[in-house]
């Protein structure tokens, strides 16, 4: 994508911040987020998983853990609480201009119970295309501010590493997509694994892993035929893909029995 070579590339709704340096290169370059398609013309299942990756861990010997809860919560009254505009206004700047808010030890996103994260993930993204159309962020949160305000730089100022920001956040942009298809029945197939890695995965799955994608690379380009796959399957289940499928039925079991 960034060097011009490729018309079309598989990837999160958010690679609009990936693919920025595209239009950065090219000013007329014109990248569109279209729902995940399938050769054979039926309907595409899209794989997703957890997508935690980050995790934070106190101590036992911390004299008070407490304060890391606190961290957290003070954190999410700054970028989403009610507070955010009064706390934000003593937390915006130092005498460098750095934002002291963002220098947080710990940070977050702010948790919303299933039944209402499409309803007002698709409020949010809506006030955030209506602002960049009225050029108006009165009504945004601070985080979302700090969105705009690159939006903006894209947009008034020919900032382009700030266009994927504008993707993402553009009425029908990548996220607003992203509800919307998330309201499709069986559109994503979620993996059912959600736990640590387990004791085989730790000791095997990097290897398994390269195994997997040079397998895959191997058929996409030629270099070995469609059935090979087969093959791969007989391999990496000896090689330790036998062991890491018990834990995880095992640990399944555990839940859904």
């Amino acid at each position: 994508m960034n060097s011009g070579t490729a018309g079309i590339v598989v990837g999160a709704a958010t690679s609009g911040l990936t693919y920025a340096q595209t239009v950065v290169r090219n000013h007329s370059a014109n990248i569109e987020c279209v729902p995940f398609i399938a050769a054979d013309g039926h309907e595409a299942r899209v794989l997703s998983s957890i997508p935690a990756y980050t995790f934070y861990a106190v101590s036992k010997d911390t004299k008070y853990p407490e304060v890391f809860i606190k961290i957290l919560n003070l954190y999410l009254d700054v970028s989403e609480g009610e507070r955010g505009s009064d706390l934000h206004a003593t937390m915006m700047q130092d005498e460098a201009g750095n934002e002291i808010w963002k220098l947080s030890p710990a940070n977050t996103m702010g948790a919303i119970a299933p039944s209402k994260a499409n309803e007002l993930k698709y409020d949010q993204l809506k006030e955030l295309a209506e602002a960049i159309e009225k050029r108006d962020d009165s009504r945004l949160s601070q985080v979302d501010k700090s969105v705009y305000a690159s939006i903006s730089d894209y947009l008034d100022n020919g900032v382009y590493r700030n266009w994927g920001w504008y993707a993402l956040f553009k009425e029908n942009g990548s996220l607003q997509k992203l509800v919307d298809v998330r309201e499709v029945e069986g559109y994503f197939a979620f993996s059912m694994y959600s736990a640590a890695p387990s004791e085989n995965m730790n000791k095997y799955l990097e290897a398994l892993d390269v195994m997997q994608w040079t397998a895959y690379v191997n058929i996409i380009v030629g270099e070995a035929e469609l059935d090979s796959f087969d093959t791969f399957v007989t391999e990496w289940l000896a090689t330790g893909g036998e062991e890491i499928t018990a834990e995880v039925n095992e640990w399944y079991s555990q839940f859904n029995d």
